[in-house]
């Protein structure tokens, strides 16, 4: 038989399962609903400090820029981990909404100090426009991202919404 593989080779294995011995068990069981809290909550408490700072116009510069991509790092992985179903099946005080509207306020407010920053960095190197250049926002982000190849330095501010 090894003449016959290819250097690997995967096997399944299956059991049946009397439906009757699952059929009671909670859906929710599927996931850990206390840790995917904790989590949710440990976000809440490290980015809740930023939004005043943020419309204080406090963080400029290389700290927008780097405050913008952790937000995004740490934000990330929570979808992934969030079951997604209605939020009525999931426990009261379910974070997901709160968490969004908070990882949104950050990356979004933060966009146009890291978008100066990262144009003036560059601007070091060359003489020529940089329309190309632009911080996305979350809205950006859940349509697509905009083609900006013609795009001129006007029409390269971030979008607000």
């Amino acid at each position: 038989m090894a003449r016959l593989t290819f250097g690997t080779l995967t096997v399944f294995r299956a059991r049946h399962v009397d439906l009757d011995s699952t059929i009671r068990r909670d859906p929710m069981d599927a996931w850990d609903t206390t840790a995917i809290a904790r989590q949710y909550e440990s976000f809440i408490r490290q980015w809740s400090p930023l939004p005043p700072r943020i419309h204080a116009a406090r963080i400029t510069g290389a700290e927008a820029v780097r405050a913008r991509t952790e937000v995004m790092d740490s934000y990330r992985r929570l979808p992934i981990l969030d079951p997604q179903l209605p939020i009525q099946l999931l426990p009261p005080g379910w974070l997901r909404e709160p968490a969004r509207n908070l990882f949104a306020e950050v990356y979004d407010g933060l966009a146009t100090p890291a978008q100066d920053y990262v144009r003036a960095v560059a601007s070091r190197f060359t003489t020529d426009p940089l329309p190309g250049i632009r911080a996305h926002t979350v809205a950006d982000l859940l349509s697509g991202l905009p083609d900006t190849r013609d795009a001129d330095e006007s029409s390269a501010e971030p979008s607000r919404s």
